[in-house]
């Protein structure tokens, strides 16, 4: 497929087959874009934090060096990368787009109090959403001590993997699987809050598609770091993975719970990602990078 192909894209270097494919399009004189997300992770196992290590200062060095072109969608991980990697091309950083066709925000706070009716939930009480991998490195070890300490806030989650809240038997839990698209954008729309509490990413795009929403985020100084300044709407959180400390976590949710600008800040969290995150802008930059590139190798070849 490559060899028919005109151009490749590629998300993240790391998974065998794009190791693979990169030297494959190059071989072949194709034009290769690689797109990174991700950078170094601070694991709690100094193992597998090491291993990685290695893993961008090598293969990772090498596969975005040989990249005809290399985008990052967060500016924590371009610099990481920066300053260890030669580039044929200046590194791109261009965040990930959002459909705000499907993500935007509920029209009404009467809205937003039936969406939780007929989720299962009280409007009176708080709603604080996590999306995304139910994973240690998403903070659900910590999210699980925030639940059994509020109890009488309502903690929903969405996502899949091998630490399911389902599990923790908590009557303040509600867990939904296989949401997508409009079916996930109603949670973000209910919710008070989006909670993340990750290390080790670039700029996940839960963050854009709660912000999207008119949901402010509460996540790591790490994760924030990754993206742009929206006052109000990102609230940064100073967390270490090897000592978490929950009573923080709360504190902070707690202050933004209470703010008297929570509507203001919902309706600034639609306008700036909206103003930020235009899926059609992006597709049209990658179009034109495209063209461009498959036009050099052309002229190049004759």
């Amino acid at each position: 497929m490559i060899a028919e192909s005109d151009i490749l894209h590629i998300h993240d270097f790391i998974y065998p087959a794009h190791l693979l494919a990169i030297p494959l399009a190059k071989a072949l004189g194709k034009p290769v874009v690689l797109t990174q997300h991700i950078g170094d992770i601070e694991y709690s196992n100094p193992l597998l934090r090491n291993i990685l290590k290695a893993i961008n200062r090598s293969f990772g060095r090498w596969m975005l060096g040989m990249s005809s072109q290399a985008v990052f969608i967060s500016p924590r991980v371009k610099t990481g990368f920066e300053a260890y990697t030669k580039f044929s091309r200046t590194p791109l950083y261009w965040p990930n787009g959002v459909d705000s066709r499907i993500f935007k925000p509920s029209p009404l706070p009467a809205t937003r109090s039936k969406l939780r009716e007929l989720h299962g939930l009280d409007p009176m009480k708080p709603v604080l959403l996590f999306v995304g991998r139910f994973v240690e490195r998403k903070g659900l070890p910590l999210l699980r001590q925030m639940v059994e300490m509020r109890p009488d806030w309502q903690w929903c989650f969405a996502g899949w993997g091998p630490l399911d809240p389902t599990a923790w038997q908590e009557p303040n839990v509600f867990v939904w699987q296989g949401r997508q698209g409009a079916s996930l954008a109603s949670l973000y729309q209910l919710a008070d809050l989006l909670i993340l509490p990750s290390h080790g990413e670039g700029f996940p795009l839960v963050v854009q598609e709660s912000l999207a929403c008119g949901t402010p985020a509460i996540v790591s100084e790490e994760t924030a770091a990754g993206g742009p300044e929206f006052p109000g709407c990102i609230i940064p959180v100073a967390h270490s993975p090897q000592k978490p400390d929950p009573a923080h976590w709360i504190s902070v949710i707690e202050n933004q719970l209470n703010t008297d600008k929570q509507a203001q800040y919902r309706q600034l969290s639609a306008e700036k990602a909206k103003q930020s995150w235009c899926w059609e802008n992006l597709a049209t930059n990658y179009k034109k990078l495209f063209a461009g590139l498959v036009n050099r190798e052309r002229t190049q070849k004759r």
